[in-house]
This record gives structure tokens, C-alpha cells and sequence, in this order.
């Protein structure tokens, strides 16, 4: 069931499928920075059970080298 309340997950998935990553990898690379988003996590975002915090949603940003603002749109602009 989709939630009105997840603006970010098709971008989400879209920037990782983008860069050629799995879901996996994206966790493994959050691992490494310390921050704690599992990949049934990720995909829980991406395809809208699950909303994404306001500190996801940076880490997001962070890792696809977008803007927090650029997740709420349709397409997103990479260089933050």
C-alpha cells in the first residue's frame, strides 16, 4: 500500500538504479559511514511502505550527491 506520506521513494530508487547499485549496496555503503539503514530499509522506501526520515532523507542526498530538495521532485539534480 502506498502512503501519500513518502514524497522520496521513486527518487530514491531511481538515483540508486541510476548508479548502478543494489539495495545491498547501498546499505554495505551506509555500514561504512556509520549510519544505520538496513536494506529492507531502503526498499521499504523506495517502494512507499515505509516513509523516510528527515535524517534518511539527508543521507539519501549525501550518498546520490543530490540536494535534499531535489529527492522531492520528480527529477532529481545531481551536485547538490
Amino acid at each position: 500500500m502506498k502512503r501519500d506520506s513518502n514524497y522520496v521513494g521513486a527518487a530514491i530508487a531511481r538515483l540508486r538504479v541510476e548508479q548502478n547499485m543494489t539495495q545491498e549496496e547501498v546499505a554495505l555503503e551506509f555500514e561504512k559511514r556509520g549510519i544505520d539503514i538496513s536494506r529492507q530499509v531502503v526498499a521499504n522506501i523506495e517502494c512507499g511502505r515505509r516513509s523516510a526520515s528527515d535524517k534518511q532523507v539527508y543521507h539519501f542526498a549525501i550518498l546520490y550527491g543530490v540536494s535534499v530538495e531535489s529527492l522531492y521532485t520528480r527529477s532529481p539534480k545531481r551536485g547538490n
